[in-house]
């Protein structure tokens, strides 16, 4: 009884943070502006500048996991030749290219600027 006790607070945190996102997304997804079902939102994702981002999120991703994996990798080979225990190395990436994406229509910008 007391195991089952603690995962409470893991299924709470699920619940807040992982769950109820999901539940908005979905929401927000298929409604309109005005509160009515609509699968303008999913089709809206064909359209080139979101399949542009799509593939620039996607090449970021890989290179954020491929980098850190290969210098990794080689570190710990490079350790084990020196008989040293291995430890992790982390490294951080900042997108800073973000604001290069193609856009079309900038008014979100300058209304959410004032």
């Amino acid at each position: 009884m007391r195991k089952k006790l603690m995962a409470g607070p893991y299924l709470l945190w699920m619940l807040v943070f992982t769950i109820v996102p999901l539940l908005f997304v979905f929401y927000y997804g298929f409604t309109s502006s005005d509160g009515t079902f609509t699968f303008s939102n999913i089709t809206a994702i064909l359209e080139k500048i979101h399949i542009q981002a799509l593939g620039l999120s996607l090449l970021l991703a890989v290179i954020t996991t491929a980098v850190p994996a290969v210098r990794l990798s080689a570190r710990v080979d490079t350790q084990q030749k020196r008989r040293e225990k291995p430890q992790l190395c982390y490294i951080h990436f900042h997108p800073a290219h973000v604001d290069k994406l193609p856009a079309q229509d900038n008014s979100y910008k300058n209304a959410a600027l004032g």
